[in-house]
């Protein structure tokens, strides 16, 4: 009887100390951007706006966004150095000439 008394108590401190601890669901980025639209535009003589825009879907949950990214300049697009904001400012890109980079802030409050 004294067994059966002490695997009780035992059980009763584990269940009140999972109890106490709280439950917090991370944010994930488990499943991958799509990305749309792709146009990059630049004029054989320079006399012309040079262009990239483009579209980005998130569909991990909490995180959904759907915003496009564009940029119009006089001179070249291409900017190794530079992140330029998209529509949805927590998004923003560059563009090399080769590569796209893409990136987005967020916070996860839990």
């Amino acid at each position: 009887m004294h067994t059966s008394l002490t695997l009780l108590t035992s059980a009763a401190v584990l269940y009140t100390g999972a109890m106490a601890l709280p439950h917090h669901k991370r944010l994930a980025e488990s499943e991958p951007w799509h990305l749309s639209g792709l146009s990059v535009f630049t004029s054989a003589d320079g006399s012309r706006n040079n262009s990239i825009s483009f579209d980005v879907v998130d569909n991990n949950a909490g995180l959904q966004a759907d915003t496009t990214c564009s940029r119009s300049v006089p001179g070249s697009v291409e900017n190794a150095d530079i992140f330029w904001p998209c529509e949805d400012n927590s998004f923003n890109f560059k563009w090399d000439g080769t590569t796209l980079g893409i990136q987005r802030f967020y916070t996860d409050t839990a």
